[in-house]
């Protein structure tokens, strides 16, 4: 049988190039960067997230950075929310993507984390990215216990996607732990235009923000009333929602994060069934509120409100609670 000229297999790939594959609709984990994986892990265990692991330097090799050789080591303990996998990784020695995150924007969420079929899923994912103007920010080999070998590639996507995003292949199923934390409900970033960050993140094949401008009321920030406005987006790409935000005014913990820290991960979010006592929960764990409001017509199905707790001292990041409004809890008292 005749092939068929190189060009022409290079063209029926063209399409595929624009899509996503299909592993990008699980959940991602969380490469969370932090000074101290043990004190982080710890913290969170307090709030009822399990955790498992060794403080024991991990390595990286067959390392480039920006293109250039090089190697590091890494402690790592893994934390087990109900539905999603937070890696707590420490820089401890060497230049590493991470190293370069912490230095200038401090402990946080750096990106999201994909497993890949395999290995050649790997390399077609890597250059079909690289095809739309997506470079390569590290890749290398994590080595592990007894020979665990896991290929990666980092790709260099948080200047105008505000996260990075990480492939890694990995023929060794992922562990199961015994007991499991909270459901996340949401994972929220922060972006000065979201119609830029759309833009990217659609070229490269994910689901587009839909945003919206709901009227919040009841506002108050760390203890005064608020006078904040947002405009949010919400992106079902994977099993939790992501939802973005764009402050329009503030003061806001928003406009804190910009300040500080700069445009990227913000929150997690968790559906409460009581606001007030679980908000007394976080205080009790050490962590204040510093923010509030509500949506929607009181008393209203659909209605609702939200509290934020600051959790910097717990990895760099806020959580936000999330309360609802039925007519069915209501008439039950709850």
């Amino acid at each position: 049988m005749r092939r068929p000229p190189l060009l022409l297999l290079l063209a029926s790939l063209l399409p595929l190039f624009g899509q996503a594959p299909d592993f990008y609709k699980q959940t991602p984990r969380l490469m969370w960067v932090v000074r101290d994986a043990k004190a982080t892990a710890d913290a969170w265990e307090k709030a009822g997230v399990p955790n498992e692991g060794d403080t024991e330097p991990y390595q990286s090799v067959k390392v480039e950075l920006h293109g250039k050789p090089g190697g590091h080591k890494f402690s790592m303990l893994s934390g087990y929310f109900g539905n999603l996998r937070a890696d707590w990784i420490q820089p401890v020695k060497g230049d590493s993507a991470w190293k370069e995150f912490l230095d200038k924007r401090g402990p946080g969420v750096f990106g999201f984390m994909f497993r890949v079929p395999s290995m050649g899923d790997l390399v077609m994912e890597a250059a079909r990215l690289q095809s739309l103007g997506v470079s390569r920010l590290e890749e290398g080999v994590f080595e592990f216990d007894e020979g665990w070998k896991v290929p990666y590639v980092m790709l260099d996507t948080a200047g105008e996607g505000k996260f990075t995003l990480c492939l890694y292949y990995d023929a060794e199923p992922d562990p199961v732990p015994e007991s499991k934390g909270p459901q996340v409900a949401q994972l929220a970033l922060i972006a000065k235009d979201l119609a830029r960050v759309t833009a990217f993140w659609t070229k490269l094949g994910f689901a587009p923000i839909a945003e919206s401008h709901s009227e919040i009321r009841d506002k108050l920030y760390k203890g005064e009333a608020g006078r904040f406005e947002m405009k949010l987006g919400f992106q079902r790409q994977f099993p939790i929602v992501m939802e973005w935000i764009q402050p329009l005014s503030g003061p806001s913990i928003y406009e804190d994060q910009l300040a500080k820290q700069g445009e990227g991960f913000h929150h997690l979010a968790f559906d409460a069934k009581n606001l007030e006592t679980e908000s007394a929960h976080w205080r009790e764990l050490g962590f204040p509120e510093t923010m509030s409001g509500a949506w929607g017509e009181k008393g209203a199905t659909g209605s609702g409100r939200f509290a934020y707790h600051d959790l910097h001292a717990a990895g760099g990041v806020d959580v936000e609670l999330l309360w609802t409004y039925q007519a069915s809890t209501a008439r039950a008292g709850k």
